[in-house]
């Protein structure tokens, strides 16, 4: 059967894991491990503002030393958020996070925040589209490798590596 027409509406999560604009990067840092999920929403009562990934985490405070319990969400959080409709397909979904290399997108209805769909959420109901984005992945890779070949061959615009 194919789901790629299901609308995201159906089985995005209605109440993602979230924390409060001002929390330390802790708070947000037990809840990903109390609800095991990889990002949190940082809401200001019901107004998203952004998110924060476990990268965020791992590269904006422990690999630069900083203390998790002194910065705040808001310091290193996410805030050009890439977004979607409910009413988009799951391949949709599936086209977006590819394209912009994420792992969430958040669902907004009418400005406001209607949940949140990941990558696993799009497997779990559709995993034929993840054979489609190794495909294209496959293609890809094919074609920078032999973009890479003619580079060094000489016969390739230098230009298009800087």
């Amino acid at each position: 059967m194919d789901h790629t027409n299901i609308p995201i509406a159906e089985v995005m999560t209605k109440r993602p894991v979230s924390v409060k604009t001002g929390d330390a990067v802790d708070t947000a840092a037990q809840m990903m491990l109390k609800y095991q999920v990889s990002s949190v929403l940082v809401m200001n009562k019901k107004e998203l503002l952004g998110v924060i990934t476990s990268d965020d985490i791992t590269y904006k405070v422990v690999a630069e030393k900083k203390d998790p319990l002194a910065i705040k969400v808001d310091e290193i959080m996410a805030t050009s958020l890439i977004t979607i409709d409910p009413m988009s397909s799951l391949q949709d979904a599936m086209r977006k996070l590819s394209e912009n290399d994420i792992r969430q997108l958040p669902v907004i209805s009418k400005g406001v925040l209607a949940g949140l769909i990941t990558i696993k959420d799009v497997i779990r109901h559709e995993p034929t589209l993840v054979d489609m984005m190794v495909e294209n992945i496959r293609f890809e890779e094919q074609q920078r490798q032999e973009e890479i070949k003619r580079y060094s061959e000489g016969a390739v615009d230098e230009s298009l590596f800087r």
